[in-house]
């Protein structure tokens, strides 16, 4: 594996088992996570950028209710619950390397904006858990 600047290193190890989620990095767009590494298609690319204006939304809102996060819990479920990775050793350890290639280039500023969307994937994660309406379906395929 190459070796990693310090400070991206560390983010690659915070997410390389983690959910895979939309990632924005420059101009493009990665699914990134739990040995996924893809480039996002333009349907991927408007789910993510509807997510995060909705993610803006609830977290103003002061006095959080269920009702609120309708439109929320759709668009994180259909981001973290994309049924068509595909999951075996070869592709794993494909998906693993390619973050850390990609990773290895980015410069402070970069990595400052990927720390920042892991901080929102993070409170996406707790605020979902909160205020779901139903109980989260189990992903297949996950390691």
């Amino acid at each position: 594996m190459e070796q990693l600047k310090k400070d991206n290193s560390y983010f690659y190890e915070l997410i390389k088992y983690k959910k895979p989620y939309i990632y924005k990095i420059n101009d493009e767009y990665y699914y990134l996570g739990a040995g996924v590494f893809k480039k996002c298609n333009d349907e991927e690319i408007s789910l993510y950028e509807d997510f995060t204006k909705e993610l803006n939304i609830v977290k103003g809102i002061e006095y959080k209710k269920k009702e609120d996060f309708v439109k929320f819990n759709e668009y994180y479920e259909r981001i973290v619950n994309r049924g068509d990775f595909v999951f075996n050793d070869e592709a794993v350890a494909k998906a693993i390397n390619n973050l850390a290639s990609l990773l290895k280039y980015l410069n402070e500023d970069e990595m400052e904006s990927l720390y920042k969307q892991n901080d929102d994937f993070e409170l996406a994660c707790k605020l979902y858990g909160k205020y779901q309406s139903i109980p989260p379906r189990k992903r297949v395929g996950t390691l």
